[in-house]
Formats: C-alpha cells, structure tokens, sequence
C-alpha cells in the first residue's frame, strides 16, 4: 500500500506508458500506479535474455522485488501484432500463423513462470490495435515498419484474434483481463475509431488523452473483479 492505496504494478512496451500519464495526472486517486514502460519490449522478448530492449531482465528484476499478492498488469504485444510476426513470417519463411502461436506462447509461458514463482495476481490488457494505415509510406519510427506489408485490415484482424487467445487464457488461468477492443474498435470498420488515432501521423500509439479516458473508467471496473 501507499498511503493506503491499493498498487497496480504495470509491465509492458511503451503502450503502457498510458499508465504513467494517468498517474501524473493523479486520475486514479484511489489506486497508485507502479509503471515499467519499455519501449519496443515484446512478447517474443519475453524468452530471449539477449533482446536489444533487455524488457526480459528488467520486467524479471521488477517482479522479483515485487510481492507476489500485489495485481500485476500487463501490455505487450503491438510489435508483434503490428510489426514482428509479419516481418518473422516473411524473413524466415514461416507462416503468419506459426509465428503467432510462437508469440503467444512466449507471453503465456512468461506469465506462467511468474505464476510458479507465487504471483497469484495477475491481469493483462488487450493489445493495442495497429493506427498506421500504410507502412510503405508511414515515416514514423524511422520507416522501421517500411517492409510489411499487411493491410491495417490484416494486422488489426490479427491483434483482435491475439486478444481472444489472450482472453482464454485468462479464463484458464483465473487472471484478470481488460479488453479494450470493444472501447478502441469502431463496429462499422472494425479499425481503431477515429477518435482514438494519434494526432501526429508519424506516433502509431493511441491518442492519450482519448485513452486515458477509457482507462479510469474501466481500470476501477478491473479492480471490483480482481
């Protein structure tokens, strides 16, 4: 507790960095907010050591100091919804669908590790959908992206699919699950509602202030069920 507050650790890629935001605002009076936002950390990375991130070794430091009663939320999982499994496919030879069970069972295997090791509280966020319409022409994380060619159709399609997987598993495992698909999905396109596109086309996160209004709605909604 801090000041008699329930704590929230966060752990993901810079998607979670949505958390810090809420924090400063101080829109959770309730509830303080415990963030590691590693940028570009993925679920792939999850069993790699020797990722460029290094997200394995910090998010495994951060749990071992963390008490294993505490809720443990995760966001991972836009690199390789939006980027990884599509470029691993098409550089390795591989399938589409290969590689996104592979993903999905880095992450659910790391959760798993962590349950082992006696957090009992553990709850996860729904993947951030793609909002880049075209990586070929998208300039944005220095064209990094330029190579994939999936449709934003393709790639959303796949993070609504990665969110179900990662639903179920939260239904077999006990664990908490925030799906924010409903909330980020406009039902007539099924690509991310234009409300929630970033207002700088090169920034492929959601927009913050559009986010975090969703957030302290629902995070309280988690904690009731949690």
């Amino acid at each position: 507790m801090v000041l008699r507050r329930p704590i929230i650790t966060v752990l993901g890629d810079s998607h979670a960095g949505i958390f810090n935001r809420i924090r400063r605002q101080g829109r959770l009076p309730g509830t303080w907010l415990d963030v590691l936002s590693v940028p570009a950390a993925t679920a792939f990375g999850l069993a790699n050591p020797n990722s460029s991130t290094n997200a394995l070794t910090q998010f495994s430091d951060l749990l071992d100091r963390t008490p294993g009663h505490r809720r443990t939320l995760f966001m991972l999982g836009e690199v390789d919804c939006g980027f990884l499994i599509w470029h691993r496919a098409m550089t390795r030879g591989t399938s589409v669908e290969s590689e996104f069970q592979q993903s999905l069972q880095r992450y659910t295997g790391f959760l798993e590790e962590q349950m082992a090791k006696g957090h009992d509280r553990i709850g996860l966020v729904s993947v951030a959908p793609s909002t880049i319409d075209d990586y070929a022409r998208w300039k944005g994380l220095d064209s990094a992206r330029g190579k994939v060619t999936a449709s934003i159709e393709e790639r959303t399609a796949l993070t609504v699919a990665y969110n179900h997987e990662l639903a179920a598993w939260a239904r077999r495992t006990a664990s908490a699950f925030l799906d924010l698909d409903p909330d980020l999905l406009d039902p007539t396109t099924g690509l991310v509602a234009p409300r929630f596109i970033h207002p700088d086309p090169t920034d492929h996160h959601l927009d913050p202030d559009a986010l975090v209004e969703v957030l302290v709605e629902r995070i309280p909604q988690l904690l009731a069920r949690w």
